[in-house]
């Protein structure tokens, strides 16, 4: 096919501005894509001689082209105080006090188990469960809640803790004296009372302080 000269000149001007104009918006959606908005959103410089229609081509292709979505921001999350976090710890309870509740407890059970044993003869020497003599008696007890002793009194006083009358409870052994030598034992129920073995034909009961020349001896 032959063209003429004017046909031949415009087929290179319209192929110049085609080419130009695939150029143009390739690059502007390279440009979003990558996320150059200079470049993708423009103004771009507009080719010489293209043409209205040319224009709305290449708007349209910048347009439409994928913007990537914007990094979210991270926001850090804020961390608790160490005293928010921390579980709050119960105070400690004194100890004074604990170890008064134990000795009450102590002295409870030690009332307790003599007073089962009321009427259980007397026996020199014995140490129970049926008969006792006075060391015995208070060996048999004092072993309920722990407390390891032999069957003497002198030795008895000599691992016990003495405290004045002021400060003796009932549970509290107490010895009576002889000059030096501990030669009967009971146990402090109050009211000017113990609980003891007292002798030869008699039997475990609660009886009457006769001698107030005692040591109190405490285990706990």
């Amino acid at each position: 096919m032959r063209y003429s000269s004017w046909e031949r000149a415009r087929s290179l001007l319209f192929g110049s501005h085609r080419r130009r104009l695939v150029t143009v918006g390739a690059a502007a959606v390279t440009a979003a894509a990558v996320g150059i908005p200079a470049l993708a959103a423009g103004p771009h410089p507009t080719p010489t001689g293209l043409t209205a229609p040319a224009l709305s081509v290449l708007a349209s292709a910048s347009s439409s082209s994928p913007t990537p979505p914007a990094s979210p921001s991270v926001s850090a999350s804020p961390t608790p105080s160490a005293s928010a976090s921390a579980p709050a710890s119960k105070p400690a309870a004194p100890r004074k006090a604990t170890a008064t509740a134990t000795a009450a407890t102590k002295a409870a059970i030690v009332l307790r188990e003599v007073a089962k044993l009321k009427g259980s003869p007397y026996v020199f020497g014995a140490t129970g469960p049926r008969t006792f003599d006075c060391a015995g008696l208070t060996q048999f007890v004092y072993a309920k809640i722990g407390v390891k002793l032999v069957n003497y009194v002198p030795t008895q006083l000599a691992k016990a803790k003495v405290v004045p009358h002021s400060k003796q409870r009932p549970g509290d052994l107490i010895f009576f004296l002889s000059g030096d030598f501990a030669y009967h034992v009971g146990i402090y129920a109050g009211n000017h009372k113990m609980w003891d073995a007292p002798t030869e034909g008699q039997a475990v009961g609660l009886h009457e302080i006769w001698d107030d020349g005692y040591v109190v001896g405490q285990f706990y």
